[in-house]
């Protein structure tokens, strides 16, 4: 069996690293050839004889990547959402692909908390006071009783909805299966009930997987029925809110203000007037970053390796039809 593991770039420039996660992949095929494709290297040919693909930086998996690999077994994503990956000529062959679901939950829920206490606190109106060496008062919030809108309470809403309960919020969520009780959460709804808890909320936290389901399921509806002092946290992906439709609530005072990562168009255009707009903390797709991320996910790939070789079922199977 052959294993190509490769990147479009490496991580950190850190060839040494680079040549230890390899070594590690190596150990853990007992004995399969591992192929390491570096950044300038043959991709397509090295596909050629491959049996599991493992891009673990900086590379998506595309129509191409997937023609070169007629042996193709499994496919292992380094992101959470893989819905890059679901056309046609992947999700009609019989390869496994797998996701790092679960792999990002701490950074991106810390990053959650970070930027609601910053819209509540006022930080980036002190910071910019700061430069200006202006001593005025500013007036802060408080997280404290206030209400958070998980809308998907999977690995990071999870994490999340407990760092809200630290703060003694109340914690309302959509899941898709809400049968089941939560601890974390004071009450589960299922997404079609989204509008129900909407006008609840002080905070609305977009945790949802990016599928034809949940495109746009903020959208201008969805906004109306929010409070004029809400706020929203996106760090899914951009197509669940309906960017225009935003920043219409947000010029007009319907909307308290906003703390987006992921944006319908990457990188976020120029032009955008979300870079502008006084209420709104914008951050570059950067709320799952930490140093600890890309262990994280070859740990799970080493797990899933062992696995494969052992035929047992993997973790974080995806499912093909539900985007997830």
């Amino acid at each position: 069996m052959n294993i190509v593991i490769s990147a479009a770039t490496w991580y950190e420039d850190d060839q040494s690293r680079v040549d230890g996660f390899a070594e590690r992949v190596r150990r853990a095929a007992e004995g399969h050839a591992v192929t390491l494709v570096p950044p300038s290297g043959d991709l397509f040919s090295a596909l050629a004889d491959a049996e599991v693909f493992f891009p673990f930086s900086g590379l998506t998996v595309t129509p191409e990547v997937v023609a070169a690999g007629p042996k193709l077994k499994w496919i292992h994503s380094p992101s959470a959402g893989v819905e890059h990956a679901l056309f046609p000529s992947l999700v009609q062959r019989p390869i496994i692909l797998t996701n790092s679901a679960g792999v990002y939950a701490v950074p991106i829920s810390e990053h959650v908390i970070a930027m609601m206490l910053a819209l509540s606190r006022g930080i980036p109106a002190i910071v910019l006071r700061q430069s200006e060496r202006d001593w005025r008062g500013w007036r802060g919030d408080e997280l404290l009783d206030s209400s958070a809108l998980i809308v998907g309470l999977g690995g990071i809403g999870r994490r999340v909805a407990r760092l809200c309960r630290a703060f003694e919020m109340r914690v309302l969520a959509t899941r898709r299966r809400p049968e089941n009780p939560d601890p974390d959460a004071d009450r589960v709804l299922p997404p079609n009930e989204l509008a129900s808890a909407l006008p609840e909320a002080d905070w609305v936290i977009v945790c949802a997987p990016a599928t034809a389901g949940t495109r746009h399921i903020i959208g201008a509806p969805e906004l109306a029925l929010m409070k004029p002092s809400a706020r929203i946290v996106n760090i899914a992906r951009g197509s669940l809110i309906d960017e225009p439709a935003l920043v219409q609530a947000l010029r007009d005072g319907r909307l308290g203000g906003a703390a987006l990562d992921v944006f319908e168009e990457e990188p976020l255009p120029q032009g955008s007037p979300l870079w502008d707009l006084p209420n709104v903390l914008v951050s570059p797709h950067t709320s799952g970053s930490s140093p600890r991320g890309l262990e994280r996910v070859l740990e799970l790939f080493e797990d899933n390796l062992a696995r494969f070789l052992a035929g047992q079922p993997l973790r974080n199977v995806v499912d093909k039809s539900e985007g997830y």
